[in-house]
């Protein structure tokens, strides 16, 4: 399932499979077959909030829940400095997506839009 959302940032599941195998398991098997992984990519903002030049990109958070939308304490996250992420160890069931980018000062913008991805069904 791909979708493009176009708020602050565009977010895309790029794949919704088990996580990567450990040791001698094969390729595609994980070993922990109840446990998946999403990678999620997007588009990087061009301009702050307030519309001008964004010069001082530092990196993103990909905010993930089972809970709509995925911020607060029952969330996790990812920081990366690539417009891709990927969240691990999650069960089967509907997760909850977002992104924020942050600048070099650690300021955060507001979330992107939420994509809600189905994994392991």
């Amino acid at each position: 399932m791909v979708r493009k959302l176009s708020l602050f940032l565009a977010i895309a599941c790029l794949s919704c499979v088990p996580d990567a195998p450990e040791g001698e398991i094969p390729t595609g098997l994980s070993s922990r077959p109840d446990l998946f992984s999403v990678t999620l990519e997007w588009d990087a903002p061009t301009a702050d909030a307030a519309g001008g030049a964004l010069d001082d990109l530092a990196g993103f958070r990909l905010y993930f829940s089972r809970t709509d939308p995925p911020d607060g304490q029952d969330s996790g996250s990812v920081e990366t400095d690539e417009a891709r992420a990927t969240a691990n160890d999650l069960i089967a069931g509907t997760w909850y997506f977002a992104v924020t980018a942050v600048d070099s000062t650690g300021n955060e913008s507001a979330l992107s839009e939420v994509v809600a991805v189905e994994v392991g069904r």
